[in-house]
């Protein structure tokens, strides 16, 4: 979704990432972590990368 976040940089690891991003004044950072994790594990899952069912 657009939350109109700017995303600065994003950096992956083997069992993690780090994320700078400018956070909307409107949305509180529970929220967008909420997206994220709803977004990447959607993603992972459509990907098909693990057996089952990946949740985050």
């Amino acid at each position: 979704t657009n939350r109109k976040h700017k995303s600065i940089i994003i950096n992956g690891m083997s069992d993690h990432i780090h994320i700078l991003i400018g956070l909307n004044p409107a949305d509180t950072i529970s929220d967008l972590v909420g997206t994220i994790k709803k977004s990447s594990s959607t993603f992972i899952n459509e990907k098909g990368w693990f057996r089952g069912k990946f949740h985050c």
